[in-house]
């Protein structure tokens, strides 16, 4: 959760642990180091050497704002997900790595590998997990296979143009900024919910979509919904549930879980 008024005691925290890394999502990165600079901080002598960004895909902007904050350092990508664990990092080249070693990558389209250069999702075969095997565990994020070799001179294989899900921000009618997941972990623990889709059309303003197993979904499945964005966001939110047979994509293929026309404003 970010606001202007917590930019302040989230620098104090920050200068009295004096870390050597931030690690973390980029939107919430970027955020807090805008809104730090707006209230004059100067984040580059806190003396970070790296920022590493996971969970979202790190757009140019982003890496730009973040990089100069902290004094122009390296702002390096990753890749994972929350079933897979880390799938693959950047190197100092700029090259994403698969860590081969520890999982085996597919990329897809109906089923059928793509050829290199092509989109495909990312089905994913974990080779560590011995309590839970995952065997070609569909992401729902595209990327595309890279065969060249990296001037790093590491061998493994090289993952490109990665188009994840993505997640924005949600605005509450006090101001607060709060990640997209705290939504999201509303509605996805509801038992028979397939697809969501959460929409802020308004500060005061939620629409929930909801793509749902009519035999699993509780009958008070909507009640839940609304009570739990209601204690996350202020009770006068008015939030409106509707269940339809499928949720369309968007034009570039992401899947967005929220999508604030609020935050979209306010945070370019």
């Amino acid at each position: 959760e970010l606001s202007k008024n917590k930019i302040p005691e989230f620098v104090k925290q920050i200068c009295r642990f004096k870390p050597h890394c931030v690690f973390g999502y980029p939107s919430t990165i970027a955020l807090f180091c805008q809104l730090a600079t707006e209230q004059g901080y100067d984040l580059k002598g806190l003396d970070v050497k790296v920022v590493f960004s996971t969970a979202e895909v790190l757009y140019d902007y982003q890496k730009e704002l973040i990089s100069d904050a902290f004094g122009k350092i390296p702002v390096v990508n990753s890749y994972g997900s929350r079933e897979g664990g880390f799938i693959s990092h950047e190197c100092p080249e700029g090259s994403l790595h698969v860590i081969d070693q520890n999982i085996i990558v597919e990329y897809l389209r109906d089923g059928k590998p793509v050829k290199p250069g092509e989109d495909g999702e990312i089905v994913i075969t974990h080779l560590d997990n011995w309590a839970m095997p995952f065997i070609r565990y569909r992401t729902g994020d595209i990327a595309q296979l890279n065969t060249g070799k990296c001037k790093c001179g590491r061998h493994l294989s090289i993952m490109n143009n990665i188009k994840g899900r993505t997640t924005d921000f949600i605005v509450t009618p006090d101001g607060r900024w709060q990640h997209g997941l705290s939504l999201i972990y509303v509605v996805r623990d509801i038992p028979g919910v397939e697809e969501f889709k959460i929409i802020q059309e308004a500060l005061d303003s939620i629409r929930v979509i909801l793509r749902v197993h009519e035999n699993l979904f509780p009958q008070n499945g909507t009640k839940r919904i609304i009570e739990g964005i209601k204690k996350r966001m202020g009770k006068v939110v008015n939030v409106q549930v509707e269940k339809v047979p499928e949720i369309e994509r968007d034009a570039s293929g992401k899947y967005r879980y929220v999508v604030s026309k609020v935050a979209e404003k306010g945070f370019q």
